[in-house]
């Protein structure tokens, strides 16, 4: 897969959201009656004889075959007989005429599925049905139960007219599947124009995911299934085509987000809108550069999520913790617009330790399985505390499962020690790598012993805390209004932990980080100012 600069890819999206909005009807979009078959067999039909001619002499097909076997073609409700005609009886009926007579006698069509080499579209929706009953797949129910396996989807893209692949994911879409689309010539097109650049059926794919994505925030409703739809309603009826001009975008790169609030702030809703005003008032750049982070972070989930595979439980592993920063992020900013700063202090170390988690396992994937020890041995202290009778066990069958977790430790510490070339045991492990040890595994151990003593008494309030809190040079005054002395501090150690991370993910899965340096760089200029 080509990959394109990660801006550009941002902006030919915001380009085609433009364009939908402009001239498609995204409120009250429905989709065609061909969505709702009443068996299977009809979407084979459908997604075979539909390829490269126009939609009505597939319709034409579909009746026919309908008629002439006495079958139900439409069933909004799924009641009745729906999904009582099979894939096996598509095949006895194809097999009992053979595939010219039944081209020719019954539904009528001897088109073929490409003219150099093509075979009749007959042949390769029989090829298909039978790959299909050869997997189990004669239903509906069987489709949404089972699922077809890769292998069956490589034998239908080797029948003739089949290697796009476009044929099996609009039969996804007639069975129900919401997350595809079918990039034909119309879509095609319509992308094609609207980005002033040809546009190939894989960056079709991609580009029908992310628009979706992004005016789904607007439109609930909106699925790919449904946009692809609206488009090729739109195009096949000879749509007006709006050429615009990506480049424009890359100046606003915007993702909008909304966060309701329902809380009173310190229990007076009224008192705390007037201090959340003059906090970020003051702090206003700031805060509207947090906000300009968190948009741009939006950005990074939809490209992970759409153009690269996952590589195992090391990339699970760091976008869980890296998603939980995003949200402890969120959580801090909000804090601080409310006055206060003591909670989010708090949650400031719990985005430092999980940067100096993610930092230690992208550097080394012995310290996730260090980690996935800490976790077995806490299933193992739980299994421990229901032997004694402390906990209750229910239904589980705690001696299978003290088996399986003994095995699992087992393993896991043999692993670790191969990697570190040492004979660690479990209490070794446990005391040696602590969270001091992977902050000096991360290169982090100096930052994080500052914010430790710094912050340690906002978590277990002790004497000095109390003290830096509470006491003047006129005694102890428990003020209970909200404090917003250090906001932009504050702000500035969330957004470094968190550009932080996200200059890992992106590096993880190889994109291109010039919008992220850009965003560095504005941050120092901006502290650099506060500064002054």
């Amino acid at each position: 897969m080509n990959r394109q600069c990660f801006e550009e890819i941002i902006a030919e999206t915001e380009t085609i959201v433009e364009a939908c909005e402009k001239i498609l009807d995204l409120e009250n979009i429905k989709l065609s009656e061909t969505y709702y078959y009443d068996s299977l067999p009809l979407c084979v039909l459908d997604a075979i004889f539909s390829i490269g001619v126009k939609y009505s002499s597939t319709i034409n097909v579909v009746k026919r075959y309908c008629d002439y076997f006495n079958l139900n073609r439409i069933n909004y409700e799924k009641n009745g007989r729906y999904d009582l005609h099979t894939i096996t009886d598509l095949i006895v009926n194809i097999k009992s005429f053979g595939i010219k007579q039944f081209s020719d006698k019954i539904v009528c069509n001897c088109q073929r599925t490409s003219t150099k080499k093509g075979i009749l579209k007959t042949e390769a929706v029989l090829r298909f049905a039978q790959i299909f009953e050869k997997y189990g797949i004669l239903t509906f129910n069987d489709l949404h139960t089972k699922g077809l396996p890769d292998s069956a989807k490589k034998e239908i893209k080797n029948i003739p007219g089949q290697k796009s692949g476009i044929s099996l994911q609009y039969f996804y879409m007639l069975a129900g599947n919401d997350e595809c689309c079918k990039p034909d010539r119309h879509i095609l097109s319509f992308l094609s124009s609207c980005l002033n650049k040809t546009v190939t059926i894989n960056q079709a794919n991609q580009l029908m995911e992310l628009t979706t994505k992004k005016l789904h925030y607007k439109y609930k409703h909106i699925t790919v299934r449904s946009l692809d739809y609206a488009i090729w309603s739109y195009m096949s009826n000879k749509g007006q085509l709006i050429v615009l001009n990506p480049s424009n975008n890359l100046k606003t790169l915007k993702i909008t987000r909304t966060m309701k609030i329902d809380g009173y702030g310190f229990l007076d809703k009224s008192m705390m809108n007037s201090w959340e005003e003059k906090i970020v008032n003051k702090n206003k750049v700031q805060f509207d550069f947090a906000n300009k982070l968190n948009n741009y972070i939006y950005s990074v989930y939809e490209l992970i999520t759409v153009l690269f595979k996952p590589k195992g439980v090391i990339t699970d592993y760091i976008v869980a913790n890296y998603v939980l920063m995003h949200k402890s992020y969120q959580s801090s900013i909000i804090l601080l617009k409310m006055g206060l700063e003591n909670d989010a202090k708090i949650i400031l170390r719990t985005l430092q330790e999980k940067l100096i988690y993610i930092k230690c396992v992208e550097k080394d994937e012995v310290y996730f399985k260090i980690r996935v020890l800490e976790a077995l041995n806490d299933r193992r202290n739980l299994i421990n505390r229901i032997k004694e009778g402390t906990i209750d066990p229910g239904n589980l069958n705690v001696d299978d499962i003290e088996i399986k977790v003994n095995s699992d430790i087992n393993d896991i510490l043999e692993e670790i020690n191969q990697s570190l070339g040492e004979n660690y045991t479990q209490r070794t492990i446990k005391s040696k790598f602590q969270i001091k040890k992977f902050a000096e595994v991360a290169g982090m151990s100096q930052e994080y012993n500052l914010m430790y003593k710094v912050l340690s008494g906002n978590i277990h309030p002790d004497m000095n805390a109390i003290q830096a809190e509470f006491l003047t040079d006129k005694g102890f005054e428990y003020d209970l209004n909200p404090i917003y002395t250090d906001v932009h501090e504050y702000i500035q150690s969330l957004v470094d932990l968190l550009i932080r991370a996200t200059e890992i993910v992106l590096n993880h899965f190889e994109i291109d980080t010039f919008n992220l340096k850009k965003l560095y760089n504005e941050e120092i200029s901006i502290w650099d100012k506060s500064q002054n």
